[in-house]
């Protein structure tokens, strides 16, 4: 076999190569055929279409359904606050009228019990009949109030106090219920107490009972009783404040709830 030419070695690398090169083009277009994504025809897309439609409707029919629900709750929650609102109304107002007894209570019994002191201070036992008659005013005459709070504490134990989006109104209700009628009932417990452990006892030592006419004068004319019954006048002096906060307070709340029910504002 002749060897061949130089010139011949290079057309058989030139030749080579462009095979290689051919092959190589012929492979990527066949990869690019692969991966290469089938136009959608006129069907798929009237079902892409139609697809689209449904899940639109779909998500439009859940946002519905979420609003028609936010709205139901909302309706439903007004009707309650308004029942609410409506219940606090009459028990403020019940509360009021109690509060306006026991002020005029706390009133006549401060006045009593100033007589009382007097006379007793005096040492005149010529007024023993007058001084008789308000001892006896003194140990059985008394009123206590107690709050209207039936809607509140309904409220409260049904954990619905956070109805009340007015801030205002519902601290004020919150102080009301939960700290001024507090504070007015211990000062009327500690008078109470007084009336059992001191007022009580001297009495019941000195008096007959069933006429109720004291055998035993000396001990209404101490120093030890007038000081019981004047400690009686710092007691009713302070419930008295107590008496015309709460007012103050019970007014403005119902004057706040009937604006808020007024302007639909709740």
């Amino acid at each position: 076999m002749e060897p061949l030419l130089a010139e011949e070695i290079e057309e058989k690398r030139q030749q080579y190569s462009q095979l290689r090169i051919g092959g190589l083009i012929r492979k990527i277009r066949g990869m690019k055929r692969m991966v290469r994504m089938p136009r959608p025809g006129r069907r798929t897309r009237v079902y892409f279409l139609v697809y689209s439609i449904e899940l639109l409707v779909v998500m439009l029919g859940v946002i519905a359904g979420f609003g028609m629900n936010n709205y139901a709750e909302s309706r439903r929650e007004k009707k309650q606050l308004l029942e609410f609102l409506n219940g606090l109304e009459t028990d403020l107002a019940t509360d009021l009228i109690n509060l306006r007894a026991g002020d005029s209570m706390a009133n006549q019994k401060m006045a009593e019990l100033i007589g009382l002191v007097g006379l007793l201070k005096s040492n005149d036992t010529s007024q023993l009949a007058m001084i008789d008659e308000l001892i006896q005013k003194t140990i059985l005459e008394n009123r206590f109030f107690y709050s209207a709070n039936t809607t509140y504490e309904s409220v409260k134990q049904g954990g619905q106090v956070n109805l009340i989006k007015d801030f205002q109104l519902k601290g004020d209700l919150i102080y009301l219920y939960e700290f001024q009628y507090g504070q007015l009932r211990v000062r009327e417990e500690i008078i109470l107490d007084d009336l059992r452990t001191k007022i009580e006892p001297l009495v019941m030592a000195s008096y007959d009972l069933v006429e109720f006419r004291a055998f035993d004068p000396d001990n209404l004319f101490s120093v030890q009783f007038t000081n019981y019954l004047q400690q009686m006048i710092v007691n009713h002096t302070a419930t008295l404040q107590y008496f015309k906060e709460a007012q103050a307070k019970c007014e403005a709340i119902q004057k706040r709830i009937q604006e808020k029910k007024l302007h639909g504002d709740y």
